[in-house]
């Protein structure tokens, strides 16, 4: 597999172009400048074969144009994922257009030349000096310039905030646009890809008859780790990160790593696993995935973010087996490296490949539990009201429909929980939820209820257990922040035979407005933006926030102290089908500062949300900062509150922000799942 190419070739970095010109490990990259924030995009970080771990590029020779988005990591079982490509290690870039450098150049007489010692352009490439025997240098036949000494403002960087996408470890890419998360933060951003599916997990089987020799020797011996290829791609791209992080103005020891769903799972691999340590500084997770011990042991486990080593390998072998190639070792490697992709993927979607550690019964959330963690890290942990709201709406309809329990108890065998019963049966495993959820049922309906099991049986548990887990065991020193995002989703989604009357309602308005064209020399605004539904579950949500096009949301300085709204709150929705929370995702785009805002306490909400993450970043602290107005964010165990409180977040008729607990975050339910998500670790196996 290739490193991804860049499209056209820019000719040169001279003149007005050396302002969008950067000098990195891998040769000199050529972005854009818009609205005061540098963008790069598709920068080649690795490369590598098929099931092999990836490796640097070469150095490229001329200018890489960073103008255009790299494909997609190969999906797995996406629908819709559209295309994508197995050479995909590629990371995109935002960085503030005034860097550390300014005009440093210009001002003491720099020009690019030819082996690029000059081109800084704004953001730290003049920290590189040139010489004949600097591996950097492109000899042109000229020596190049000694780099004069910096000033201590040349030399400020900013923090450097790193992205890790979500989509269940078999789909999404890095199509966030973070310009608004930058030029909010003064930060730079970074979002890289990682090998996803079987591409990014497969194990390869150890060979036959290696296996057949060794006899007892061999079935007693531990078998060799997981490689875990996706996430070594992410170390990878960190590591890249910390070599070229002041070439965009950034500082490389001001490294936080954030993501949603399998991007707060991977934030949570890299916590325990010392080859990881010293490349961030700071963390967070939001809705993070995990092992889900409850689903089934064989096929399909679409939502298993961390799955049994043992699991793993057995797919692994049973996929190698159908395509012909069980020799085992590097024979089934060669064999499966020659296999079509199509072929490949087509049988392993109806498998699970996902990340695995090592030991029986290991997943990052026990070794957190049990201080087995970078645990000097401040963190910041989220998570949402209503995860699978847009599950539970595929599923039963809206939540305005009357549930009977006949109902909900075939909803949930259809769920199959077989793991939560020794008998390992759709059924048994139904009846032991409905004992878990009776008063949960009693006080909320069984449309809520079965929403809820759902998003505890997932996301909602991972997430209120991580934050227990890192408050319990973090070090002196060092903090961890949880926040609960319960936005009400004003989505209206409707069947077919409901938009009949819609429809000649909005032909006689048009009738009505060409009417009214005619008779008024101005055109009346008569369209009004339609609120997006996502109908799509878990983990696949994530994928809708793909737009590299950037809206026009925020104004470009914060409201000032003593004049910001006193809450989010947002006039009623008037939907009948409004779902009671905020959905898996669902703060991504306020993070992102992305989402449209209409009101002041939307605008707020999004200032708010960028801020805190922007703030752990370069302070290791959300409540330090320019977050003018914003509520004091106390610590998890924080003796001042009752335990399991949160930050509340989000756009609802309820003022917020407040820091709180509710029979939303203390969740005796998630007691239930602990057993079920990897909680009880053992401690006696390492990260490989």
């Amino acid at each position: 597999m290739a490193a991804c190419a860049a499209a056209a070739p820019v000719p040169s970095c001279t003149g007005p172009s050396m302002a969008s010109c950067v000098n990195t490990t891998g040769g000199l990259v050529h972005g854009a400048v818009a609205d005061g924030v540098a963008r790069f995009l598709g920068i080649p970080f690795g490369t590598a074969e098929r099931f092999a771990p990836a490796a640097p590029p070469a150095r490229w020779q001329g200018v890489l144009n960073a103008s255009t988005a790299p494909p997609k990591c190969a999906q797995g079982a996406v629908p819709g994922a559209g295309a994508s490509e197995e050479a995909c290690l590629a990371l995109n870039i935002w960085t503030p257009a005034a860097g550390p450098c300014g005009s440093y150049c210009a001002d003491h007489g720099w020009a690019p030349d030819g082996c690029g010692c000059g081109v800084c352009g704004s953001r730290g490439g003049c920290t590189f000096t040139c010489n004949a025997s600097d591996p950097r240098a492109r000899p042109q036949g000229h020596a190049c310039p000694a780099a004069p000494a910096r000033s201590a403002a040349a030399a400020a960087l900013r923090p450097v905030m790193v992205t890790i996408h979500g989509g269940g470890f078999v789909g999404g890419a890095a199509r966030a646009d973070a310009h608004n998360l930058t030029a909010l933060n003064d930060v730079v951003v970074v979002a890289i890809q990682y090998r996803l599916g079987v591409l990014g997990f497969f194990t390869p089987p150890p060979p036959a008859a290696a296996a057949a020799a060794a006899g007892g020797a061999a079935a007693a011996a531990p078998p060799p780790p997981p490689p875990n290829l996706g996430m070594a791609d992410q170390l990878l791209a960190l590591r890249w990160v910390r070599d070229n992080a002041a070439a965009f103005g950034g500082d490389p020891r001001q490294v936080m790593i954030f993501g949603c769903s399998a991007g707060g799972a991977s934030v949570a691999g890299h916590l325990v696993n010392p080859a990881a340590d010293g490349l961030y500084a700071a963390a967070a997770i939001e809705s993070p995935g995990g092992h889900q011990g409850w689903m089934a042991r064989a096929g399909r486990r679409s939502d298993d973010d961390w799955m049994p080593a043992d699991l793993n390998r057995d797919n692994s072998a049973a996929l190698a087996a159908q395509l012909g190639c069980g020799g085992g070792g590097e024979s089934t490697v060669a064999c499966l490296r020659a296999a079509p992709l199509a072929a490949l993927q087509k049988l392993a979607a109806e498998l699970r490949f996902a990340p695995a550690l090592p030991g029986d019964g290991d997943y990052p959330l026990g070794r957190i539990a049990a201080g087995r963690w970078n645990s000097r890290v401040p963190t910041i942990v989220g998570g949402q009201s209503c995860e699978s709201c847009r599950s539970a709406l595929a599923e039963l309809g809206p939540p305005s429909r009357p549930v009977s329990n006949a109902a909900l108890t075939a909803a949930l065998v259809k769920q199959a929980f077989v793991g939560l019963h020794p008998n390992s049966t759709a059924e048994a495993g139904a009846a032991v939820l409905l004992g878990w959820y009776a008063e949960r049922m009693a006080a909320e309906g069984n449309w809520r209820t079965f929403a809820r099991i759902l998003s505890d049986s997932g996301h909602a548990c991972s997430s209120a257990l991580h934050a227990q887990a890192l408050g319990a065991t973090a070090a002196a020193g060092s903090s961890v922040w949880r926040y609960f995002f319960v936005s009400d989703e004003r989505r209206v989604c409707l069947r077919l035979h409901q938009l009949v009357p819609f429809v000649l309602l909005l032909l006689l308005l048009l009738l009505l407005l060409l009417l009214l064209l005619l008779h008024w020399s101005q055109p009346a605004a008569a369209a009004r933006a339609i609120p997006r539904c996502f109908p799509s579950s878990p983990p696949f949500s994530l994928l809708a926030h793909t737009s590299m096009h950037r809206p026009t949301v925020l104004p470009p300085t914060p409201p000032a102290r003593g004049t910001r709204r006193q809450g989010y709150v947002a006039p009623p929705a008037g939907s009948a089908e409004q779902l009671p929370g905020a959905t898996h995702g669902g703060d991504e785009a306020w993070l992102f500062a992305s989402e449209k805002t209409k009101t002041d306490g939307e605008r707020d909400l999004a200032l708010d949300m960028a801020r805190w993450f922007g703030s752990l970043a370069r302070n290791g602290d959300p409540n330090t900062g320019a977050n003018a107005g914003a509520p004091a964010w106390p610590a998890v165990g924080d003796t001042q509150h009752a335990p399991a409180s949160a930050m509340f977040l989000g756009d609802t008729t309820t003022p917020l922000p407040r820091y709180d607990a509710s029979v939303d975050t203390v969740r005796a339910e998630c007691e239930h799942w602990k057993p079920f998500m990897g909680w009880n670790w053992n401690a006696t196996s390492t990260f490989t």
